[in-house]
């Protein structure tokens, strides 16, 4: 009888090895695998390399380094911040630089406007950022133009485009902002002219203007009165005829008052005659 012992044959134990982290400046750098902070991994883990830029600064550069087994030190590839663990303990280091200041150009405002007064809501501006200009007439005056200019790089004056909510794009230079005001004009301020009614020959009815005296666009009534025996034959302001309001009534004459004075003339025809 013969007797056969089989042993199972030990596999390899798995090593691992250490994640050192070198000393950085301007920043720290933690090491993961499957998502839980680690300070050692197995070869051919998948290690995560999690790089904190102190405030002011961004990640550069991150290394990752071994020692192989003639001494040698060797780089270990790292792709979006994750790198396969060799068979030997690693040194990552990692290299910090300060992130740049933007690039500002001032926004200068004229310091004498006349009738009114323009605000920024910046002193300074990056290229292509947007500047909002706040507007404010003196009462009884409104804007009439707004600009905004700078110098290029060739020395000539370039017109910035101001929107119409008074807002523009700075440009890679500082700007000056001028703006000029106008007098309003208002339904109170319009000059008054003066209505004069007349009737032809002075025969044949009366007829006033409501109001006398007007504005331009303001609408005129004339109050027409045609005696017995008499109707209405025209009637002109400035020469030219006066349309009726109302089709229906035979006395609703008015016009729009002209920007200047106003002379009607009333034509009463006899019917009787």
């Amino acid at each position: 009888t013969v007797h056969v012992t089989f042993n199972k044959k030990d596999e390899p134990e798995v090593q691992s090895h250490k994640i050192n982290i070198g000393a950085m400046e301007n920043g720290a750098v933690t090491a993961a695998v499957n998502g839980e902070a680690a300070e050692t991994a197995e070869e051919n883990a998948d290690v995560t390399l999690t790089a904190a830029p102190n405030e002011g600064y961004r990640l550069k550069a991150i290394r990752v380094t071994y020692t192989d087994e003639n001494g040698q030190e060797q780089n270990v590839t790292v792709e979006n911040n994750t790198f396969k663990m060799p068979t030997a303990d690693v040194t990552v280091t990692a290299e910090f630089e300060q992130i740049p200041a933007a690039v500002t150009y001032k926004v200068k405002v004229a310091d004498k406007l006349e009738h009114g007064s323009v605000a920024a809501d910046k002193e300074s501006a990056a290229a292509d950022e947007t500047v909002q200009l706040t507007v404010t007439p003196d009462e009884g005056y409104e804007l009439e133009a707004i600009g905004v200019t700078y110098t290029d790089g060739n020395g000539q004056t370039q017109n910035v485009t101001v929107a119409k909510d008074n807002t523009f794009k700075m440009p890679a230079g500082d700007v000056n902002v001028t703006a000029r005001f106008k007098e309003a004009k208002t339904e109170e301020t319009k000059p008054l002219h003066t209505v004069t009614v007349t009737v032809q020959d002075n025969q044949g009815g009366t007829a006033t203007a409501e109001p006398s005296k007007a504005a331009a666009g303001e609408t005129v009534k004339l109050d027409i009165q045609p005696k017995d025996g008499w109707i209405v034959d025209k009637v002109t302001m400035n020469d030219e005829l006066v349309d009726l309001a109302d089709p229906m009534n035979k006395l609703s004459y008015q016009f729009k008052m002209p920007d200047k004075d106003a002379k009607v003339v009333v034509v009463f025809y006899n019917t009787e005659a």
